[in-house]
């Protein structure tokens, strides 16, 4: 396996829907790298969750504080929270927000 670089991350964590001209498949490498970053950027949501509904305060994550700054000082990261509207607000870091707001809605 190659190692990932945080310059290729821009073409690892790119959109890839329908609606776009050109799909590509994603290769073994890059699917465990999308699959890392969506579990890491799933927990980020459930650390704000977990912050807006005071569970836990600003202390509790203290130790979280720099990877959260690292990945959310990498565009693609930040571009890829955007595409994918992982339910990120911004609370962790300004740049780590989805742009959408998360249904309030009980309906299925």
């Amino acid at each position: 396996m190659k190692f990932i670089i945080v310059k290729n991350l821009e073409y690892i964590l790119r959109e890839n829907s329908a609606d776009k001209e050109y799909i590509r498949e994603f290769s073994d490498g890059e699917r465990m790298v999308r699959d890392s970053f969506d579990s890491l950027l799933v927990f980020y949501s459930k650390l704000e969750y977990l912050l807006k509904i005071q569970l836990i305060n600003e202390q509790d994550i203290f130790f979280f504080l720099y990877f959260i700054n690292k990945a959310a000082d990498v565009p693609a990261v930040c571009k890829y929270v955007k595409i994918y509207n992982f339910q990120l607000d911004g609370m962790l870091n300004p740049n780590l927000k989805s742009g959408k707001k998360a249904p309030t809605s009980n309906k299925f």
